[in-house]
């Protein structure tokens, strides 16, 4: 009797860990993400890009508050802080806005575009095809990812 009862319960812990729950790749790269809170990283623009308004400027990445839903990460091009990245994570599906916003602290005209990825992608990377608000303020920007 007592080895069947060992039996059936070495069964059902085997059969319960096909149904445990991995962590989903957006939790990971969510995690590792939260670990650069307070941290900032300066780069620059290779010397073959010449986009005008981020050309010869010094680039910094603030990831600056960090909570369980919300990264706000402010993005410095020279002296220009009017960018900050959001993202926030619902259901385990991660968001990316784009925040512009005037010195006196209002919104830009063009603010908060950006899109939603379809689904958890991958633990160290993240896609986030151009949602309809962007597709609405800014018409070429429809197919950006």
């Amino acid at each position: 009797m007592i080895k069947k009862c060992l039996q059936l319960g070495f069964v059902l812990i085997g059969f319960s860990s096909l149904f445990a729950q991995t962590e989903k790749p957006s939790e990971i790269f969510w995690k590792n993400l939260e670990k650069h809170c307070g941290k900032a990283y300066e780069g620059k623009l290779p010397e073959h890009i010449t986009r005008d308004d981020f050309a010869g400027k010094k680039l910094t990445m603030h990831v600056k508050s960090c909570s369980t839903n919300e990264i706000k990460i402010p993005f410095n091009v020279g002296d220009n802080y009017s960018r900050t990245w959001i993202l926030t994570k619902k259901d385990g599906i991660i968001t990316l806005k784009h925040d512009h916003r005037y010195k006196n602290g209002t919104s830009e005209t063009i603010t908060f575009y950006g899109g939603t990825n379809t689904n958890y992608g991958f633990k160290d990377f993240q896609m986030f095809p151009a949602d309809q608000e962007t597709a609405t303020l800014i018409d070429y920007a429809s197919t950006n990812i």
